[in-house]
């Protein structure tokens, strides 16, 4: 069983040796969360971010996510208006819980919080780096679509590629 609870500063040592895989994109994401860029982010109002850890029975944190706020053209990156959408700026399972399904349920939280403003904002957008095929299978298997063809992402010149769910589906066939 996982439980969710709100990342707050106290929480910052825990987290200081979280691992989530050798792969830059994975050494990046736990560098997010186990130095103050994730404080910086929680502060930063334009961002509107929100990050939780999830524990499993024993109190260990198996792994965390967050939301935000942006701004995408969605569904169509060419042609579709600007809109506001929620994005998942980062999620990860510690390495040694990985493997249980504790992504699937972050992933499952984090869309069912992000529901509660589908109203304002219908979309869910994310970025996954393009050589994680385990995520991207991830976020395929739980909706998400690819929005667009992949690009280089111009802070690490790595290449991702831009994913969005549509809220409203999830509304109606729930």
């Amino acid at each position: 069983m996982l439980r969710r609870e709100p990342f707050t500063a106290a929480v910052l040592n825990e987290v200081r040796a979280f691992h989530c895989g050798d792969q830059p994109w994975a050494a990046d994401v736990a560098d997010w969360i186990n130095t103050d860029r994730v404080l910086e982010d929680l502060r930063d109002a334009d961002l509107n971010c929100r990050v939780w850890i999830w524990r499993d029975d024993n109190g260990n944190v198996v792994g965390f996510g967050s939301l935000g706020d942006a701004v995408f053209r969605v569904p169509n990156p060419n042609k579709s208006p600007w809109l506001p959408v929620t994005i998942i700026p980062a999620l990860a399972v510690h390495s040694a819980h990985q493997g249980k399904g504790y992504a699937r349920r972050i992933v499952e939280e984090l869309l069912d919080l992000a529901a509660e403003h589908a109203a304002e904002r219908r979309y869910v957008v994310l970025l996954v780096h393009t050589d994680n095929v385990r995520a991207h299978e991830l976020y395929r298997r739980a909706g998400f679509r690819d929005l667009g063809k992949s690009f280089i992402e111009k802070e690490t010149g790595w290449p991702h590629q831009k994913m969005y769910y549509d809220l409203h589906e999830r509304r109606a066939a729930g």
